[in-house]
């Protein structure tokens, strides 16, 4: 939000420097992120007359011009089309400085000698008008300075404001704050009063011509207008010209303006209708009709569906509520009478409308964050700068159609305030502190207030709410920096938390990196990863008001982020991806897409390189076999015991390389995950070479498999013995059919089953494969002997012929 420090110069009162209101603002919350120094003084600028017009002897396109100054009259070369013998312009004479660097001097042009320069809008900083030469009032006296017609010099606070406090969009509302800490901190000045707004009405009463009907009392509480009649369109006075085009709007013409100015002043959005487009003078607010089509001052057409509000007479919409007005009651050259709309709106519902028709704008911002408070003052003020600046004449009262609930109380503790802040705030202090900025407050008995939440601060509810401006205004450095502590007995992390850091450490130690995606997602994540629109997950959680529709719904799967990870990873040229992520999916319960579950998951996924090439040889690719292991190796860590089963493909995944992910709890064994390689058509639409392992896992599986307890043995004091046996099985035969096998013999000082070769040939035979195994036996309290050793490998011999009709080679 941009404010002007002149504008809050006007309205304080006050004589502080920019960098002390900069200094103020930041104290109490408003952090500003820039002070743009705008423009000098128009020294040696003045109003001209022109005298005479004449064609310049060596250029069609520039003018010889003589101009009254007041003290001289001088002989200027202009090139502006718009020159004309009679206009009162602006002369920047000799020696003026304009735009910073341009300093005005005698020169030569074409041959003619030129003393001074006839201004455009533009060049002083008015406006971005370049058309022609800016036009002043025949009744302006020659030789009047600029400066005393528009100050040139301006400070611009770039201001970064709380969204849920509408009412700082505004300079009153930035005043307010200002006039509050000088009060109460520095004992300056008074709490801030809203400015009074004189100006005459007719006898004849508004409501006699104007009617208001709210269909829709939940999107609009309330709508209050006001009738100017006689008004005569112009261009609005250049001191308002100059203000609204420092602060970011262009100027149009005398009403629009009033409204723009309006705006930036009170903070709450109006809308100027030309009375004689409203048919017989009665405005309804309703929703729009199902493919209900207007025209906006955009000149677009819309395409309207019930749950937006519109503006309509008794024939058409004339505006979009909150957002735009419609090109059907555009105020323009002819219009001399004006309606002007001051309202309240529902702001989620102006939101969806802004996000629905992708249009904002200066009110829909204010809207959105529930702009409150000041309707009937904006609305007068509107009325006030109409009759004075365009004439108008302003019909008796106000027609205000009106449903707002009555301000809320708000008990205050200052107990609970001192515990929230580590600071005392006395009963003066908070009184003084919230009456200035413009609460009602009174006394509730020994340390309580009663406060009546003053109308713009649509932030408080809670007496929280009240002790943060207290906090603001009487400085966050009064609050002491050492702060009362009590020790309390440490409490035991909960078995799911405590499972999720040791994974995060055990993962992070393994090499890979944790990511952190949004828990809202889109359906096009779904899609990329082979999701069927059948498939129980796509029966997800929609948002109702989404911000986006790439965050439209609860994701109900971790992975999808994960490979959404892994393509812009490798749009950035990443050779290898190694990430992980503990977060909550969001599941269906009974498939009624009503009821859903929260679930904490574990996902992983694992592409590209994991060994660069090197001195070493080739580079190795991830497989799942990998993914395996650092499944084994974390489950291990944590307590579990874990087997890995082959399982039948999930959709988008490669079939036959899947398994299941078991763990063995409380007697049973429990599936507790899954994990596998992406379909290789998936990773060709992603550029991914090779192939990516993802696994997904349930910690609550996991917490109850784990065992919070650690066994430790110590290191092995006697050597190893090592066997190995090669056997022929089926093809279909699994490594962890082999593993169950080797187990159900129960082998004495078996200590380890490693696979370490796999053949498949013609000297095999179709659907077979030869396999090799080491095996490693140890005793933990003497070196074994050969008889010892061969008995136990005979053991573990049999049970592979026995349980998997393995030939032994």
């Amino acid at each position: 939000m941009r404010i002007s420090y002149t504008w809050l110069k006007e309205l304080l009162g006050i004589d502080c420097t920019p960098g002390q209101l900069a200094d103020i603002l930041t104290r109490l919350g408003m952090a500003v992120d820039a002070l743009e120094h705008f423009g000098a003084p128009y020294d040696k600028v003045v109003v001209g007359e022109v005298l005479d017009v004449a064609k310049h002897p060596q250029a069609d396109k520039l003018s010889v011009c003589m101009v009254n100054v007041g003290a001289e009259t001088l002989q200027i070369v202009c090139g502006a089309p718009n020159v004309a013998v009679g206009q009162h312009v602006p002369v920047a004479c000799i020696g003026a400085k304009l735009g910073g660097d341009l300093v005005i001097k005698k020169s030569k042009l074409r041959g003619v000698e030129s003393f001074g320069m006839c201004c455009a809008a533009d060049e002083l900083g008015i406006s971005g008008d370049h058309e022609g030469l800016l036009v002043l009032g025949p009744a302006t006296p020659v030789g009047t300075p600029f400066e005393s017609l528009v100050h040139g010099e301006d400070w611009l606070f770039e201001l970064d404001t709380a969204n849920n406090r509408p009412d700082l969009l505004s300079h009153i509302g930035v005043a307010r704050e200002i006039a509050a800490y000088r009060a109460v901190v520095e004992q300056s000045g008074k709490p801030f009063a809203l400015p009074a707004i004189p100006f005459v009405e007719t006898q004849e009463a508004a409501a006699k011509r104007v009617t208001v009907s709210i269909a829709d009392r939940e999107l609009c509480p309330r709508y209050a207008a006001r009738l100017v009649e006689g008004i005569a369109i112009g261009p609005s006075p250049l001191w308002m010209q100059a203000r609204l085009y420092r602060l970011g709007m262009r100027p149009i013409n005398n009403i629009v303006d009033i409204t723009n100015y309006v705006l930036l002043e009170y903070g709450h959005p109006l809308h100027a209708f030309d009375f004689a487009c409203i048919a017989g003078g009665g405005i309804i607010v309703r929703r729009a009709h199902d493919g209900e089509a207007m025209t906006t001052l955009d000149g677009a057409e819309r395409k309207l569906d019930a749950d937006m509000l519109v503006i309509a007479d008794r024939e058409k919409a004339v505006a979009l509520a909150g957002v735009m007005g419609g090109a059907n009651s555009e105020v323009t050259d002819r219009t001399n009478a004006v309606l002007i709309e001051s309202a309240y709106f529902n702001g989620p519902n102006i939101r969806r409308t802004v996000k629905r028709l992708g249009l904002a704008s200066q009110a829909s911002m204010r809207f959105e964050r529930g702009v409150r408070g000041v309707a009937i003052e904006a609305c007068n003020r509107a009325a006030q700068l109409m009759h004075d600046l365009a004439g108008g004449t302003v019909l008796k009262g106000i027609v205000d159609e009106c449903h707002v609930q009555p301000p809320a109380k708000v008990s205050f503790s200052l107990s609970r305030c001192k515990g929230l802040l580590g600071r005392e705030v006395t009963a003066d202090e908070a009184t003084a502190v919230l009456g200035a900025l413009g609460f009602g407050v009174a006394r509730a008995g020994t340390g309580a207030l009663d406060v009546t939440v003053a109308g713009h601060r649509v932030d408080v509810s809670e007496w929280n709410d009240l002790a943060e401006d207290c906090a603001r205004v009487l400085g966050y450095d009064t609050i002491p920096t050492v702060v009362e502590t009590h020790l309390v007995e440490s409490v035991a992390l909960a078995p799911i938390e405590r499972i999720r850091r040791e994974v995060t450490s055990i993962l992070s130690g393994a090499g890979l990196m944790e990511a952190c995606n949004p828990s809202m997602v889109s359906p096009a994540q779904l899609d990329a990863v082979g999701l069927p629109a059948a498939a129980p997950e796509r029966t997800a959680a929609m948002l109702a008001n989404p911000s986006s529709f790439d965050q439209s719904i609860m994701r109900p799967l971790l992975y999808p982020g994960l490979v959404e990870n892994l393509r812009l990873n490798i749009a950035q040229g990443a050779k290898s991806v190694r990430l992980f992520e503990v977060g909550r999916e969001y599941r269906p319960v009974n498939g009624d897409g009503r009821t859903f579950s929260e679930r904490e998951t574990l996902g992983m996924l694992l592409w590209g390189d994991k060994l660069g090439k090197g001195w070493w040889g080739d580079e190795m690719a991830f497989d799942i076999h990998d993914g395996i292991g650092v499944l084994q190796l974390m489950l291990r860590r944590l307590g579990a015991t874990a087997k890995m089963k082959p399982a039948e493909a999930r959709d988008g995944f490669h079939p036959g390389r899947m398994a299941s992910v078991e763990c063995a709890a409380d007697g049973a064994v429990h599936t507790v995950g899954w994990i596998g390689e992406l379909d290789p058509r998936l990773l060709r639409a992603l550029d991914a070479p090779g192939r990516a392992v993802v696994a997904e896992l349930d910690l609550a599986g996991v917490v109850k498999a784990s065992s919070a307890l650690r066994s430790y043995k110590p290191l092995p004091r006697y050597p190893a013995a090592t066997r190995d046996v090669s056997f022929v099985i089926a093809d279909e035969v699994s490594h962890a059919n082999v593993l169950d096998a080797v187990a159900s013999a129960r082998a004495s000082f078996l200590e380890r089953t490693e696979l370490f070769d796999i053949y498949r040939g013609e000297q095999i035979g179709a659907g077979k494969k030869s396999v090799a195994y080491r095996m490693t036996y140890r005793a933990p309290d003497r070196t074994l002997t050969d008889e010892e050793i061969d008995k136990a490998h005979q053991a573990v011999v049999r049970a592979l012929q026995e349980k998997l009709s393995a030939q032994v080679r």
